[in-house]
């Protein structure tokens, strides 16, 4: 690769080896967190299941192809991604993941050890039964061993019940079968023609990788879609039941702060309203199961008028009553002197409000501090019902509360304007008010937390479904962008508030789950089929190409072959002619001139040219018959083949000399092709007769026959004459002869053995010994 004149790939290969291993490293632990980053689009909500699991497939198809050191990238980036999901994890949350990620890794190396133990070849190169094989056991079988460790995993260190054990290892279980079926296949082959693009067919490329990517793609799309398409209807529904519910509650909220101002305006109507006309215009607006916890009446009292207050309202029935005050210890005390008051004159219903009897709200409060005074200001300077924050209230100081004040004006005889004479109060408890919130996320499988939202301030909790005193908000990690929620915002009384709804089941359920889980089992089962058609149509295609190429190969030989066979037949037929034309002419002179005596010595030459051409017509003969004979197998036994070359050649010459030894372990008989077998060991035989060492005391011929796997081995070692290094290569070449003076031949016994050897589905080799050969005929065994 060249960019901007250099040579990138050059370059990176000079770069030293640990750092090409980290790139690689990092890459496959990229990969694979890209792919389990991918898992998420197969998620339903609002739990962490995935219907297809890419992840398992990729590191499975990382170790099948690169080896069991890729273990440790799937370990490393499985084990990054669960830590990732809790931001603060503890010894239990660090077990977990430890278990996710080994059991990630094991699947990974038992997977790939148990296929290359079942199946016979590589993958893209396999046949469909090897490709079922490994669907099966990458797939089902050894998915099951992962599943059930993380099942355990979850069962100790986290919160699973035992309940959910079997269906959470069953949701586990396919979700990996279906990442393994989609994605396993892809990431062999892609990794496979990355490694070997020089030896795989260029095709591999286009008959496998980009039809499989475009199928996936098409899958992923699809189960998106229909999954957004699905969550969008069925949140639609949600979202609009949750709004029927919040509109329900901010209207029977409107009918409370509608109950405040009408006992304002009754109060502005009346002379000098009393306890019991006050008792009995507000008992009718506690009828409702609503909101309302109660109503007060805080008139404005000056200090000159304090006491003269005090002893009016203990003149209606109230002989404890004073203007109170609350310390820090939420203890009510005796209010100290200030220039004015507004305390709870009535209040009702009295039995539950009667502790805030005679509190002034316009005191600095022990607790909420001027929290209250704020909001009584902001009412009267506004003149509209006003309402604070959160607080805890002095009727029910355990609970959380708030007020809503509405000033009360009332225009006297003689002025013009009307002044302010006090504030209505109606007082809420939030555990009351919002029971009905309660019931209705309860019906809909819900949580729900109701928060202050106004400006410049940060969220304030009102009411929390999901914690114990439903006081404090739960820890932000809880609500997750997975999880399905929705929110409505809407005002009282001045301050703008947000209630958030939290689905606490699946948002799809029933069939909507079902068609999901179809969707993905349908689409692992297409994306198989088509996996396998691909599969086939490659090794097809690889397997021509590969018998084009051996063919072209073979013929490319056999030309050489022929044009050197023609050139050396040419002379070597036409050099025993010659001569012998030539000695049968001198033979001729001879007898013409009465000498007898040199006719018969050319004559008598003669007769050993023309047979040395006997020889090489009748080695040209058995060659061609190699070539076009249609021979059938023959059942035989090793030991009867041996003793018939043996005694063919008894007579042979030097053959006297041969000391024949024999190793047969093999009694059984094989079915073969019997002409070419018996040439094969008459030549080794015949060999080791011709070239013995003359020095040698003892010429000796070892003959070892034994079977290994479904091959026979037959072995010739002799402590003959050898061949020289410098010619080994030739061995089996065609007219090769590399001991011309010590016997004669036409050079083309070891070439018609190696033809032999492969008419018998075979290999002949030779190796050389310290003192002598070995020839090894391996031949398959039928």
């Amino acid at each position: 690769m060249n960019v901007a004149g250099m040579d990138v790939a050059g370059h990176y290969q000079n770069t030293p080896i640990w750092f090409r291993n980290l790139v690689s490293f990092f890459t496959l632990c990229l990969v694979y967190v890209l792919a389990s980053k991918l898992g998420d689009l197969f998620v339903i909500p609002p739990g962490f299941v995935s219907v297809t699991w890419p992840a398992a497939g990729v590191g499975l198809g990382f170790v099948y192809v690169l080896g069991n050191k890729a273990a440790i990238c799937v370990f490393l980036a499985r084990f990054i991604m669960v830590v990732a999901v809790y931001k603060t994890p503890d010894f239990s949350d660090i077990l977990v993941t430890t278990s996710l990620a080994t059991g990630a890794a094991l699947h990974a190396i038992v997977g790939t050890y148990l296929i290359r133990r079942f199946t016979s070849a590589e993958l893209y190169m396999g046949s469909l039964r090897d490709i079922l094989i490994f669907l099966l056991i990458g797939g089902p079988i050894t998915c099951a061993m992962t599943a059930t460790i993380s099942g355990l995993a979850f069962a100790n260190f986290a919160s699973l019940s035992s309940g959910d054990f079997v269906d959470f290892i069953k949701i586990w279980w396919v979700g990996d079968i279906f990442g393994v079926i989609v994605f396993a296949p892809l990431t062999v082959v892609i990794l496979s023609h990355i490694r070997c693009r020089n030896k795989l067919a260029k095709s591999t490329f286009f008959t496998i990788i980009v039809p499989l990517l475009v199928s996936i793609s098409v899958f992923i799309f699809v189960f998106d879609s229909s999954k957004k398409q699905w969550l969008k209807h069925t949140f639609d529904e949600y979202s609009s039941e949750v709004h029927t519910i919040v509109d329900q509650f901010t209207e029977m909220l409107a009918v409370d702060i509608t109950a405040v101002n009408a006992t304002g305006s009754f109060v502005e109507a009346s002379e000098n309203v009393t306890a019991s006309e006050f008792k009995i215009f507000t008992k009718p607006l506690f009828d409702t199961p609503w909101g309302l916890y109660g109503l007060s009446w805080l008139p404005k009292i000056d200090h000159q008028n304090r006491e003269k207050f005090v002893a009016n309202i203990r003149g209606q029935g109230f002989s404890t009553f004073e203007i109170r005050s609350r310390d820090k210890f939420g203890k009510l005390t005796i209010s100290a002197d200030r220039q004015v008051y507004f305390p709870l004159a009535f209040t009702e219903p009295y039995e539950q409000n009667q502790l805030a009897h005679g509190f002034d709200v316009y005191g600095v409060d022990g607790i909420s501090g001027a929290l209250r005074r704020d909001t009584l200001d902001e009412a009267r300077d506004k003149r509209i019902a006003r309402a604070t924050s959160r607080f805890s209230i002095v009727q029910k100081q355990d609970e959380y509360g708030f007020i809503i004040y509405f000033p009360v004006f009332k225009k006297f005889l003689g002025q013009k304007e009307r002044v302010h004479i006090g504030y209505i109060n109606g007082i809420f408890v939030f555990p009351t008010l919002v029971q009905s919130l309660v019931e209705a996320s309860s019906s809909i499988e819900s949580d729900f937390f109701l928060t202050e939202i106004s400006a410049g301030a940060e969220p304030l909790v009102l009411f929390d479904s999901r914690t114990s005193d439903n006081k404090d908000g739960a820890a932000e990690s809880y609500v997750l962008d997975r999880i399905v929620h929705t929110e409505q915002e809407f005002e009282v009384a001045g301050k703008r508030w947000k209630v958030t709804f939290i689905k606490n089941g699946p948002l799809l359920t029933g069939d909507y789950i079902k068609s999901l889980w179809g969707l993905a089992g349908g689409g692992a089962v297409f994306i198989t089929l088509f996996l396998v058609v691909l599969m086939m149509i490659a090794s097809q295609n690889n397997f021509v190409q590969n018998l084009v190429e051996q063919r072209t190969r073979d013929l490319k030989h056999a030309n050489e072959e022929l044009e050197e066979f023609a050139y050396r037949t040419s002379h070597d037929l036409r050099s025993p002619i010659v001569s012998s034309v030539t000695l049968l002419s001198l033979a001729d002179e001879s007898i013409n001139n009465g000498d007898t005596e040199a006719a018969r010595s050319s004559i008598s030459h003669a007769k050993k040219s023309l047979s040395k051409l006997e020889i090489l017509i009748s080695d040209i003969l058995t060659l061609t018959r190699i070539g076009s004979a249609n021979e059938s197998d023959v059942y035989l036994t090793i030991s009867e083949v041996i003793d018939d070359a043996i005694s063919k050649l008894d007579h042979a010459n030097g053959f006297e000399k041969l000391s024949i030894e024999r190793d047969i372990r093999i009694e059984e008989g094989i079915m073969t092709k019997p002409s070419r077998l018996k040439l094969i060991l008459e030549n080794l035989i015949s060999n080791a007769a011709k070239y013995h060492d003359p020095e040698e005391v003892k010429p000796m011929l070892k003959i070892s026959c034994y079977q290994l796997a479904e091959e026979l081995h037959l072995e010739f070692s002799d402590n003959g004459l050898g061949i020289r290094e410098e010619y080994r290569h030739q061995v089996f070449d065609m007219f090769k002869r590399f001991h011309p003076r010590v016997a004669e031949g036409t050079g083309l016994g070891l070439y018609l053995m190696k033809r032999s050897a492969h008419m018998l589905g075979g290999e002949i080799s030779y190796h050389p010994l310290e003192k002598g050969s070995l020839f090894r005929l391996i031949i398959p065994i039928k």
